[in-house]
């Protein structure tokens, strides 16, 4: 298992998306939650959920919380609008 993942990892530097649950080069499908990892299909994500999807929740966190940190939510734009069009009359 350790020799698949550092072959796993030389691909990935090399740009090649492998399939996590089968170790394939040329996985097409994304994981829908994360989008970090790759999957040759619906059968590999299945079959690789169970050990995914700590690591997947995880990484969804992580990127909201970059998102809104920089990107802070923005002011009703319908109650700026209306602000602007009574102060310029």
């Amino acid at each position: 298992m350790e020799n698949m993942q550092n072959v796993t990892a030389a691909l990935d530097a090399l740009g090649v998306k492998t399939c996590l649950a089968c170790g394939k080069a040329g996985a097409k499908s994304l994981c829908t939650g994360c989008r970090s990892v790759s999957f040759c299909g619906a059968a590999c994500q299945r079959e690789a959920w169970r050990g995914h999807k700590r690591a997947c929740r995880r990484v969804q966190r992580e990127r909201a919380r970059v998102l809104d940190a920089i990107a802070p939510t923005a002011p009703d734009a319908p109650a700026a609008a209306r602000s602007a069009a009574v102060a310029s009359a």
